[in-house]
């Protein structure tokens, strides 16, 4: 993969997302799966491309999958979950399964296990329950020996997050059901199709952006906002805004 191969890819969503949207868009975010995130030669390439087709990335760095899909989760509840909690989150698709085991922490979320199983197109729906099923059980298997800052983690699974576009499948709420305690299942944040990810990871692009301490919105190219007619860029604001309800 190359630059000449990502740029009409990235330059034809673009265009196709601002004749949708009828204005200029002047930032994004691109989010890569786990594995993508460590190969810097790929996150070169579609930095590269973004700054090539006029666009400014809203902050460094790639924001990895599983934890966009806990913040989508966070947004839509309007809290943070239970304190000091575990969460196996679960993204099934046709084309493969995304499992990670995340601690949480007033807001704070460090990934502590992942199993990430493309589909090769080969599999069979016994050969994909039989992949699924043994990885849920790899990645729920106690004990837990992480700490995070100093403190041990709990040795419970406290939350299930589920999303994808096959997340309704018979046989993936089979193996659900085999291999999950009930009380998980019955109080899981499910969303389908795919894009709880992408919805995450544009809240809390939209936060950051319409944060009046950030800098972000100046870096924006020269008339981009202006030619968004407003609607590309947040106002800025040269200082931060406190407000006190008494």
């Amino acid at each position: 993969m190359d630059k000449g191969a990502v740029e009409p890819v990235l330059r034809g969503l673009k265009a196709a997302v601002e004749a949708y949207l009828g204005n200029s868009i002047c930032f994004v975010k691109v989010a890569l799966s786990v594995e993508e995130t460590h190969n810097d030669y790929l996150g070169n390439i579609v930095a590269g491309v973004v700054r090539q087709i006029g666009l400014v990335e809203v902050w460094a760095g790639r924001p990895r999958l599983p934890v966009l899909a806990l913040f989508s989760k966070w947004l839509h509840e309007g809290d943070f979950g239970e304190p000091e909690s575990l969460l196996l989150i679960i993204d099934n698709s046709e084309y493969g399964f995304d499992l990670a085991l995340v601690y949480q922490e007033g807001g704070l979320m460090q990934p502590l296990r992942h199993h990430y199983h493309p589909y090769t197109g080969t599999e069979n729906a016994t050969d994909k329950t039989s992949l699924l099923q043994h990885a849920l059980e790899e990645i729920i298997k106690p004990p837990f020996d992480y700490d995070f800052y100093g403190i041990q983690v709990p040795q419970t699974i406290n939350e299930l997050v589920i999303y994808g576009d096959s997340i309704w499948d018979p046989d993936f709420r089979k193996t659900l059901d085999a291999t999950l305690d009930s009380r998980l299942i019955r109080g899981a944040f499910q969303r389908q199709p795919v894009y709880a990810p992408a919805i995450g990871l544009a809240e809390m692009s939209f936060r950051m952006l319409n944060d009046p301490s950030s800098e972000v919105r100046k870096t924006a190219p020269f008339g981009c906002c202006w030619k968004s007619r407003g609607k590309g860029c947040p106002k800025y604001y040269p200082y931060r805004l406190h407000v006190c309800l008494m």
